[in-house]
């Protein structure tokens, strides 16, 4: 549990599992260019496209659906739009495991 009461733990099977980490790929090579990770925090720079945004709420809802730990939130300004990621500072290794499988380096 984290310090808010929220659990630390994911609500998908493995075959889900699977098709959002390849959903999270896709929007990653589609919409998102620089990624950032700070502790308990990533800022995802997302392309200034109507797209992008839909995509960026749509997975964002789903993910707070199985794992309820996650934070998210868009930010607009001219020219520039990012989703930022956020988890309970205990959950700071599932942030960078989320940030990892997105391929950041890429």
């Amino acid at each position: 549990m984290s310090e808010c009461g929220t659990p630390i733990a994911c609500s998908l099977d493995a075959a889900d599992l699977r098709q959002r980490i390849e959903e999270w790929r896709q929007f990653r090579r589609d919409h998102v260019g620089a990624i950032t990770e700070d502790g308990a925090a990533a800022q995802l720079e997302l392309d200034l496209s109507e797209a992008a945004l839909i995509s960026a709420v749509s997975l964002s809802e789903q993910e707070k659906a199985c794992c309820p730990f996650f934070e998210f939130s868009i930010a607009v300004e001219p020219g520039r739009r990012t989703l930022q990621v956020s988890v309970p500072p205990e959950a700071a290794d599932v942030l960078g495991s989320f940030v990892e499988m997105l391929g950041a380096s890429s």
